[in-house]
């Protein structure tokens, strides 16, 4: 499965058994639009303190994982505070790699 924007969209908007959401669609997209440097970095979680388990089904994997990590674009790898954000266009990593190390040429 290809991870980006519009997957995490999708699954943390829908609605859950009892009819909760995991997090708002608009809440999502503030986390998506808000500025590492701007958050607390006491709010954030360390992606090392997250764990999965790896006999669940997929979506409960990336359902703990949301749980856990709690803001999917900002949190911690050991101490760093980390942004992912996603283009809109897929490209293969070897593909994107390979054109920036021929620049370096």
């Amino acid at each position: 499965m290809i991870l980006d924007k519009q997957v995490i969209i999708d699954f943390t908007t829908r609605q859950l058994k009892g009819g909760r959401k995991i997090l708002s669609a608009e809440r999502l997209e503030r986390m998506c639009q808000d500025s590492i440097e701007d958050i607390p970095r006491d709010s954030l979680v360390d992606i090392r303190e997250v764990k999965i388990d790896s006999g669940l089904p997929g979506t409960l994997r990336m359902l703990q994982y949301i749980e856990q990590i709690q803001n999917p674009y900002n949190f911690l790898c050991d101490g760093t505070p980390v942004h992912i954000s996603f283009v809109d266009e897929e490209k293969e990593l070897s593909k994107v790699l390979t054109g920036y190390f021929r620049t370096l040429k």
